[in-house]
């Protein structure tokens, strides 16, 4: 939940603002898929493809938080 917090501090700090709704537009889309993945409501997913791509996705979420992170004052 600090993360969160930190995350949303950096972005509304930023003094490009454009910037700041890109990178939160990208975070947002990125804990989505990541959420999604975590609720596996697809059948067909097996086990070990599922495990696979929560990493990606884990991944991904890791990226463009340390990118926003960057940013701090």
């Amino acid at each position: 939940m600090k993360e969160l917090w930190e995350i949303t501090e950096t972005l509304e700090k930023m003094d490009d603002e454009v910037l700041a709704v890109t990178l939160l537009t990208e975070f947002n889309d990125k804990t989505r898929v990541h959420h999604l993945l975590l609720q596996n409501t697809d059948p067909d997913l097996d086990h070990e493809e599922w495990k696979r791509r929560c990493r990606v996705a884990q991944r991904e979420v890791d990226g463009i938080v340390k990118r926003i992170l960057t940013y701090q004052r």
